[in-house]
């Protein structure tokens, strides 16, 4: 598994899904921002937080069905929309197993860090398979546990690649983050300007992160599960190694012809006899 080619698909799917991440930074933006807004006037960081949990979990479903079907499209060639009750199914379906393995991890990290990054491993194809096959959440996730068995290595490898990409592209935004907070602190408090800032850079930047990371898992589901490529029909098999000798097949032995004998002369008549 070639890190380099995997995020150079991964983008191009991501590329192809630039309208459905438009739409997902508008439905975040606003979200976020008020989650801002009830945080600060109650003064408590931890009350922004529980209060983006279940928005946080409805939209973190929501997108992955609809970048999952752009990825689709665009893999088919097809224009196919998802009626509303499949949309809302498999959005429900994508936030329930996102919280159960943000848990399996969550429980794993606490006990040491490798288990939990074991447990992001073989968990990451959970949701792209519940996208893509026709199973529940539980069979989807033991399906990702044994589809990413042999591949834990070369899945790290990716996603350390992946974060290093990830960190280069968000340092600006990071820095654009802290110049507001700062600029809020220094004039005794959030702002209105500040908190728009802040919702556009934060719903932008996680609508980017959850469409790479989208992209990243399809691209390597369609990896491990491509089909292997058989012989055609016209396949010639190789010719035998230099120091194996060739067998050569034996002529076959010459054919005498039929020994005829003429009756005449075997019992002594001839025409003179005659």
């Amino acid at each position: 598994m070639n890190p380099l080619s995997i995020l150079t698909q991964a983008f191009r799917l991501l590329r192809s899904a630039l309208t459905e991440c438009l739409i997902l930074s508008i439905i975040a933006i606003p979200v976020v921002w008020a989650g801002l807004e009830v945080a600060q006037r109650g003064g408590n960081l931890e009350t922004f937080r529980l209060l983006m949990t279940i928005p946080q979990m409805v939209w973190g479903g929501f997108s992955a069905v609809v970048l999952y079907n752009a990825f689709e499209n665009e893999k088919t060639g097809e224009e196919y929309e998802l009626p509303i009750k499949d949309l809302a199914f498999l959005t429900a379906m994508m936030a329930v197993l996102g919280f159960l393995n943000g848990l399996v991890i969550g429980v794993g990290s606490m006990m040491c860090l490798i288990p939990g990054i074991i447990a992001s491993l073989g968990l990451m194809l959970g949701q792209v398979i519940l996208f893509k096959e026709d199973v529940n959440i539980l069979d989807a996730m033991s399906r990702s546990w044994s589809m990413t068995h042999g591949y834990k290595l070369d899945l790290l490898y990716v996603t350390v690649v992946f974060t290093m990409v990830v960190m280069v592209v968000a340092v600006p935004s990071v820095f654009a983050v802290m110049f507001v907070l700062y600029g809020d602190a220094m004039d005794g408090g959030p702002s209105i300007l500040g908190n728009a800032i802040l919702s556009v850079g934060l719903g932008v930047g996680a609508t980017v992160l959850v469409g790479l990371f989208r992209a990243l898992e399809f691209t390597v589901y369609e990896h491990i599960t491509r089909p292997v490529p058989r012989p055609s029909r016209g396949y010639v098999e190789p010719p035998p190694p230099e120091n194996e000798p060739v067998q050569q097949s034996r002529p076959p032995a010459a054919v005498r012809p039929p020994i005829t004998v003429d009756s005449d002369i075997v019992f002594g008549q001839t025409e003179d006899d005659d």
